[in-house]
């Protein structure tokens, strides 16, 4: 059964991201065309990275909200050589299950995982006496405001930030080529992604392409709807496969 079957998906992820997804769609039968509309790379500074990974016997926990903030934290962990597995008051908090199974795959294990994928919840249920000291590994471009939450609950919260998410860049053809393909959903799964491809069309003066709009989570709607996007789904969990699933359920209620 291709419950999306002569659909075609425009993914707007950053190009490491995009196979996974692929995958998906591809095995529910839609085709994809990917346009990635951030590309993310480890900040060139490391000197404040070190600096903290390096005196990570006053951290209590680390939260994680991503699977790149764990790729690009551990990664670091290695560059600096710095062992962590005989930190045993440190503990380790993460924000969706795909974000578990990336701690789980380099063989550690997640304290807490809030009943709901989003760090706002994390930062509402985190289990906190008020003395802890807490590091978050994260993108330059982060949404905090779950961070002045925690920063009530506990004694410290560092916000690190490990990789940067930039715009690509294409050109008027280049754009064209992949929006002239008849696309029928438009899947975005950050914010950034969302205002660098609208940036596009304004910067060519080109239209929206007649297609629905689908977005990872409820940030990542706000600022779509912010741009003048109407989003027909969001996914919900906020995983790649929810959001194919959402997409799927509302082709059947077309």
């Amino acid at each position: 059964m291709n419950p999306l079957r002569n659909k075609k998906i425009l993914i707007t992820r950053a190009e490491q991201q995009c196979k996974s997804i692929e995958k998906l769609f591809d095995y529910k039968g839609a085709d994809t065309v990917t346009l990635p509309m951030i590309a993310i790379r480890a900040i060139e500074d490391q000197s404040i990275i070190e600096s903290i990974l390096t005196k990570l016997e006053s951290i209590n926990w680390v939260i994680f909200t991503s699977v790149n903030a764990v790729n690009y934290f551990f990664d670091a962990l290695d560059r600096f050589e710095v062992k962590v597995h005989f930190l045993n008051d440190l503990r380790i908090a993460t924000v969706g299950e795909k974000t578990k199974a990336a701690i789980e795959k380099i063989g550690y294990r997640s304290n807490f995982v809030p009943i709901e994928y989003t760090a706002e919840m994390l930062a509402k249920q985190l289990p906190l006496l008020g003395h802890e000291r807490i590091l978050i590994p994260q993108s330059t471009k982060a949404n905090n405001e779950f961070v002045d939450l925690l920063k009530s609950k506990c004694t410290e919260v560092v916000a690190l930030p490990m990789y940067e998410n930039n715009n690509t860049f294409y050109t008027e053809v280049q754009l064209k080529s992949s929006l002239d393909s008849n696309i029928d959903w438009v899947t975005f799964f950050s914010a950034s992604a969302v205002v660098n491809f609208v940036d596009h069309l304004k910067k060519y003066k080109l239209s929206f392409p007649e297609a629905k709009c689908a977005v990872v989570g409820p940030s990542t709607k706000i600022v779509a709807e912010k741009n003048g996007l109407y989003v027909s789904v969001v996914a919900n969990p906020h995983t790649e496969e929810a959001m194919v699933e959402a997409i799927i359920n509302y082709e059947k209620h077309v």
